[in-house]
């Protein structure tokens, strides 16, 4: 029997294009996306608070940090003033020392 004008050399038909249409998604296939999906969603909600809790846990250690700092450079400004204070009383004292030699 000689291959007709549609078979390829093996004896198959040719592909033309006019294959069977695509067939929908089955039901269950819709579900178990719907599933997959909502497993996402829920994962990345998850995601998202975790990464909210831990960007306000470091907004709450920068806001500690700056009122620590803010204590330091007042006690700083403070020891800065009695050091002042007491040198100038260093020179006092020692002027008046100078005097009653």
């Amino acid at each position: 029997v000689a291959p007709s004008a549609h078979s390829t050399p093996n004896g198959s038909a040719s592909q033309t294009g006019r294959g069977p249409p695509p067939t929908p998604p089955r039901r269950h296939d819709k579900a178990d996306n719907d599933a997959g999906l909502s497993k996402l969603l829920k994962d990345t909600q998850k995601q998202l608070a975790a990464a909210e809790k831990a960007m306000q846990a470091k907004v709450a250690d920068e806001q500690t940090l700056e009122a620590k700092l803010g204590l330091l450079q007042m006690e700083h400004e403070t020891m800065s003033s009695d050091l002042d204070s007491t040198r100038e009383r260093a020179q006092v004292l020692e002027s008046e020392k100078e005097h009653l030699r």
